[in-house]
């Protein structure tokens, strides 16, 4: 899945999900952490110093998450368990 930011502070600026860990049920302790890996596929024309990481990695875990929640409601959520 691929996002690109379309108005912000970050407009412009795409990303992809590589790979995505949402926690099994006997991993879960006492808040469940949502991870994932990504690839920059367009910096918006930002300059480095003018992003906030951590910002930037929170938004993207928002809007994954947003994502994984409409996909479960509709239905189309797929899963791929890969062993690791």
């Amino acid at each position: 899945m691929a996002i690109m930011m379309e108005e912000g502070k970050y407009k412009g600026v795409a990303w992809g999900y590589t790979k995505i860990h949402l926690p099994e049920h006997d991993e879960l302790k006492d808040v469940p952490v949502l991870k994932f890996d990504f690839e920059m596929l367009d910096n918006g024309g930002m300059e480095f110093d003018d992003v906030d990481g951590e910002e930037l990695i929170n938004l993207m875990g928002d809007i994954l998450s947003d994502q994984i929640d409409e996909q479960m409601k509709t239905g189309t959520l797929r899963f791929n368990k890969t062993g690791e």
